[in-house]
């Protein structure tokens, strides 16, 4: 096995498939309020803002009117349309039984955070898992990265970090922590490409690169 004892994931589009969900609610959200639907590539430039931000500057309006349209058509539906992504849920269960050390940490809000993390049936194989609650550094700071590996025990040289997007990268650099690049759903595939120390075109790569090298 290769000399990283544990992985530190981001959740969407690295784990979890937010985005197929997202677009389809941004649609629904601005036909419900007669707005012009944004485009896939306005929505992935404004990718990895904070959520509310990204909101209102997608759909070009004050966010008390997208909200409550929005969200109450995500609860509805998250459900049928959130979903692992192909290969993750064998990858993540073979590595949690060779004694790999797991944990989350997304910049997205806990409570649909946590929602989605049970609809997946994954929690057990994760040793700690964080989402962003009021108050709390949005990445690339590396505050709350830290915060996971002093929980678990873990230093920077023992941790690789697998994400989607630079902001993912540029958290685990300012941690002093190799960065995996998950390229399966990557909004910004080639920026990742080229500044990461490990590429992952499937999660099952991962396990590869743990296990068989």
């Amino acid at each position: 096995m290769k000399t990283k004892s544990a992985i530190i994931f981001d959740w969407d589009l690295t784990l979890w498939n937010s985005w197929d969900l997202h677009i389809w609610l941004l649609k629904y959200t601005a036909e419900v309020l007669q707005v012009v639907p944004p485009k896939p590539s306005v929505v992935a430039d404004a990718y990895g803002t904070p959520f509310l931000t990204h909101l209102e500057h997608v759909l070009t309006l004050p966010i008390d009117r997208i909200l409550h349209v929005y969200m109450g058509m995500y609860y509805v539906l998250v459900r049928q349309k959130g979903h692992l992504y192909d290969g993750v849920l064998p990858t993540i269960g073979a590595l949690s039984d060779h004694g790999l050390t797991m944990a989350i940490l997304s910049d997205k809000r806990q409570n649909f955070g946590e929602l989605e993390v049970d609809i997946s049936g994954i929690r057990n194989h994760f040793q700690y898992i964080s989402f962003l609650n009021s108050g709390r550094e949005y990445k690339p700071s590396p505050s709350r990265l830290f915060e996971v590996c002093d929980v678990l025990g873990l230093t920077s040289e023992q941790v690789l970090y697998i994400g989607d997007s630079v902001s993912d990268l540029q958290c685990a650099k300012s941690a002093g922590m190799e960065f995996g690049a998950a390229m399966w759903a990557s909004l910004k595939a080639d920026e990742l490409r080229s500044e990461s120390e490990y590429v992952f075109q499937q999660p099952a790569e991962i396990l590869d690169w743990m296990i068989h090298s």
